[in-house]
């Protein structure tokens, strides 16, 4: 992924942990994170609380990501116009 985004011109800063991750946005003040839901030390349901709490529900656009295999749809993943309805509040 990274190297996906770096080729497409992005500016790319990555961490090994939740934790590490919210260091990381804090100092670079993106406007989106992709954020593994499957992060050690914290998780991404962990950081998203954290960076709301901080940036607020509109100052940054988070993107849940995983590698876990899902046996049912979540809400949030039917197709949708507004697929934000689903998502815990803390991700929107």
């Amino acid at each position: 992924m990274q190297a996906i985004l770096e080729r497409a011109g992005y500016e790319v800063v990555t961490a090994d942990d939740g934790e590490s991750g919210i260091d990381a946005i804090e100092r670079a003040r993106p406007s989106i994170a992709l954020v593994d839901i499957g992060l050690p030390r914290l998780d991404g349901y962990g950081v998203a609380r954290r960076i709301r709490e901080t940036f607020g529900p509109h100052e940054l656009f988070l993107v849940a990501l995983t590698g876990y295999r899902m046996t049912k749809r979540p809400p949030c993943a039917k197709p949708s116009r507004d697929f934000l309805n689903g998502m815990p509040p803390f991700l929107r």
